[in-house]
């Protein structure tokens, strides 16, 4: 027997912006306790997305396994239980907190290595914070170990990327900066490292190559 509870409250879901209020319920979502310790889960964006057809939110089907089994201080940056006890933090936050907390598509951004630890400090450094756009490739098939985490880059610094891949295919991953295009090489153990300099004033873009087109993944600003 297990213990599950449904659990009421805001989601910063589809359409949502920062600075957007966050009163009220919007959503629901469940926790289960199993092992001595609740575990959260969100089956409604778990089994897919909401996209913008001709003005009208259409519900696509896809699968994503990471709204199964979230790390409670991930998911307060999208959920906000209308009781605190739910929030299973030993420091809750406040609606006011939740509202100034920067949105992020957490199942894209946490699930591809961007660091928590280092997101929060980042936020309580520097309140208006930024990350850079990250746009949800469905299936994420890597994992960043380094990567900058701010939106806007200096282009006389350096800056590391290292991930590894869960790819069996031949996926190119490259960096595009302007019209420069910086391609990782793969090593023996699937990770692939590039350090970037003397970059370019514009855009960086990480992504994948295929047939000539580039599917941007994370963008950055380089001032």
């Amino acid at each position: 027997k297990l213990n599950c509870v449904i659990i009421d409250g805001f989601g910063k879901g589809y359409g949502f912006k920062n600075g957007m209020p966050v009163n009220g319920i919007n959503h629901s979502w469940n926790a289960i306790e199993f092992n001595n310790k609740w575990h959260l889960i969100d089956a409604t964006w778990g089994s897919g997305y909401a996209e913008n057809i001709n003005g009208k939110a259409v519900s696509k089907f896809r699968f994503c396994d990471y709204w199964f089994d979230v790390n409670p201080k991930e998911f307060i940056f999208n959920h906000f239980p209308d009781s605190s006890k739910y929030q299973f933090l030993p420091k809750v936050y406040t609606r006011e907190q939740f509202r100034k907390l920067i949105y992020v598509e957490a199942n894209a951004v946490f699930a591809m290595g961007f660091s928590l630890d280092s997101l929060l400090l980042n936020i309580k450094a520097n309140p208006n914070f930024q990350l850079p756009e990250v746009y949800n490739p469905g299936k994420i098939d890597f994992k960043f170990e380094t990567l900058p985490m701010s939106k806007k880059l200096n282009s006389k610094s350096t800056y590391n990327f290292k991930f590894i891949s869960k790819s069996t295919d031949e996926t190119k991953f490259v960096l595009l900066n302007n019209n420069n295009l910086i391609e990782f090489e793969k090593s023996e153990d699937l990770k692939f490292i590039k350090n970037v300099n003397n970059l370019v004033p514009g855009m960086l873009h990480f992504g994948k190559l295929s047939d000539s087109q580039i599917e941007i993944i994370i963008s950055y600003e380089v001032l």
